[in-house]
């Protein structure tokens, strides 16, 4: 578990205890701002995760491949939304690409 998980999850804790103050006291911006923490939370948790799940799979990975991916990670930490949108875009790349390499390289 790395520093963007635990963040995360202690943000996303955060903001439901906000949330349920906000509902208990009528206070709507107290409300929203609760559910803003839990979603941001949520998100830097769902990172985290990803940050965690790919340098698991570099452990297997020659050494110039995870310096790389370290690169890349501590750039990602920069701009985190860009890099999800980036991850996103480059999942629907290889996708594509096993797809028609299971296919036998045959478009349709």
């Amino acid at each position: 578990m790395n520093e963007d998980r635990i963040e995360g999850a202690a943000t996303t804790f955060a903001g439901r205890v906000e949330k349920g103050l906000g509902d208990v006291t009528g206070d709507r911006k107290l409300q929203s701002d609760g559910l803003a923490d839990q979603a941001r939370g949520t998100g830097q948790n769902m990172f985290g995760g990803a940050q965690d799940a790919l340098r698991s799979a570099l452990d297997q990975a020659p050494p110039q491949v995870r310096e790389t991916a370290d690169r890349a990670i501590t750039a990602a930490r920069k701009s985190p939304v860009l890099a999800t949108l980036a991850i996103g875009a480059a999942g629907l790349i290889f996708a594509k690409i096993f797809r028609d390499a299971a296919r036998g390289g045959r478009r349709s």
